[in-house]
């Protein structure tokens, strides 16, 4: 069983998200609405998850801010953080690798896209749980230098 915790502010991602994540079986989903929710799920280490799926611009704490307190509580080798934002401005693309981010997918606005993704995630976290080889949807997928 996968455990994913999705930290995102927006009801309708997450909920379309959980939904492409929960057609297997073997995922369960966890959401925070903003980063100090997310923190607080995360400082059990004993029950990490699996990944995180981080959206960086929310209310009280946003994803820069949760990703520089992951850099001192874990290490982005043990805990795989996939940004997950709207965001494609290259100083938020490479603050976020700068902070430990595993992976820096561009929301899409197709639904049809963001199913495709939240389904190649979902092979890879199978595959390689520390996402070395996660290179998937051309345009969407920035990575660092």
């Amino acid at each position: 069983m996968f455990n994913v915790l999705m930290v995102d502010d927006d009801e309708d991602d997450q909920y379309l998200i959980g939904s492409a994540f929960s057609e297997e079986d073997d995922f369960s989903m966890q959401f925070a609405n903003d980063g100090h929710e997310g923190l607080a799920k995360l400082s059990d280490r004993v029950n990490l998850p699996d990944l995180v799926l981080l959206d960086l611009n929310m209310p009280k704490m946003g994803g820069f801010e949760l990703l520089k307190h992951l850099q001192i509580m874990l290490s982005p080798h043990i805990l795989p953080v996939i940004v997950l934002t709207t965001s494609n401005q290259n100083d938020d693309i490479q603050k976020a690798f700068e902070l430990g981010a595993t992976k820096y997918i561009i929301k899409p606005k197709s639904i049809n896209v963001l199913g495709s993704i939240v389904e190649n995630i979902r092979l890879f976290l199978k595959q390689d749980p520390q996402f070395r080889g996660f290179v998937y949807v051309p345009g969407n997928i920035a990575r660092p230098k």
